[in-house]
């Protein structure tokens, strides 16, 4: 079964487990999901997981930008992830680019340095950067074998600087442009 990027809705805006203020990106299910689905574990995440948020921003081809955030993630350590991607097409005309991974219990501030021609494009245009999060086909919160207080991942406090400058994404009053991506 090919679950790149499926249309699960749980990757989304959420009060559950903010890192900062009231509110963040939060990969999981609330309590009342999980026991819909009859998750053995509860609140938190499942298993066959593929989901992912993204926001595309325009390079103006020089300088290099600084990607930073904060994140939570607990997950199935070395089967289970979360990855930081970038399509410096913009389009999803080639393949994207690993930044970092994550997986396990962590925690943290990054700061990513994102340089022209290697993590960045080399002409002026659209970049996406994408939060993936995945999980195979056992052990999270679906079948108990383990379980989470917060689900897979939370994201907060996403900001670039250097040759794009954004506002930081606090998720507070919005998503901040950050969206779903969706297959077609």
């Amino acid at each position: 079964v090919d679950q790149t990027y499926n249309p699960l809705p749980f990757f989304r805006r959420s009060t559950i487990c903010p890192i900062a203020g009231s509110y963040s990106f939060w990969a999981g299910l609330s309590t009342l999901e999980a026991n819909r689905l009859c998750f053995v574990g509860g609140q938190g995440y499942g298993n066959n997981w593929n989901m992912t948020i993204q926001k595309t921003f325009t390079y103006p081809g020089t300088g290099d930008v600084t990607l930073n955030f904060a994140y939570r993630v607990d997950a199935e350590p070395t089967f289970d992830y979360l990855n930081v991607l970038i399509d410096t097409t913009g389009a999803g005309t080639q393949d994207d680019l690993y930044l970092i991974s994550y997986t396990g219990a962590v925690s943290g501030t990054a700061s990513l340095t994102l340089t022209r021609g290697a993590t960045l494009r080399s002409t002026p245009g659209n970049i996406t950067i994408k939060f993936n999060v995945t999980s195979d086909g056992a052990y999270s919160d679906e079948d108990g074998d383990y379980p989470t207080t917060c689900g897979h991942t939370v994201i907060d406090n996403v900001a670039l600087t250097g040759a794009i400058t954004t506002p930081v994404a606090t998720f507070e009053t919005g998503d901040d442009g950050w969206l779903p991506n969706l297959p077609p």
